[in-house]
């Protein structure tokens, strides 16, 4: 998990860095809802946010089953960006996204727009609340299992 965790960590840093309005372009929303998944399958959701100052940027992330129960869940201030938005060089981590995707399993990536993944955008805001390690939650914070029971 934490190998997983890393590589969310690095998408994070690597769209941060990104210009906001290339992003907004080239993406494409597939679903509106938080879908169940195979049997199986494990899901990976993360979200990323930035400080309405744009001088803090965070993500969070939750693991969830088939039936969609919670794993474990993660938060991390992962910038304090410079001026300009820079925070990292981004070819060191998409290869270590490209070896991660490379590996012998089934990977599927697709995007969920905010408003039904209010669960991680909440994971990635209370990230301010910790240091630039990462915060593992084995158990879901009090703070979002009302967002967990709207969802099902």
């Amino acid at each position: 998990i934490q190998e997983v965790v890393d590589t969310g960590v690095l998408w994070a840093r690597s769209c941060t860095s990104s210009n906001p309005a290339q992003i907004l372009v080239a993406s494409t929303v597939t679903s509106t809802h938080w879908c169940p998944l195979e049997i199986g399958w494990v899901k990976l959701n993360t979200d990323e946010v930035s400080s309405i100052r744009g001088s803090n940027a965070s993500i969070g992330g939750v693991f969830r089953d088939s039936p969609a129960s919670w794993l474990c869940g993660f938060s991390m201030r992962i910038e304090t960006l410079l001026a300009g938005g820079t925070t990292s060089n981004k070819l060191q981590e998409l290869r270590l996204i490209h070896q991660l995707l490379c590996r012998n399993w089934k990977v599927q990536i697709r995007h969920i727009s905010r408003s039904p993944n209010k669960v991680v955008d909440h994971m990635a805001k209370i990230a301010n609340d910790y240091s630039n390690n990462v915060k593992i939650f084995e158990d879901p914070p009090s703070s979002i299992l009302g967002l967990l029971f709207d969802e099902q």
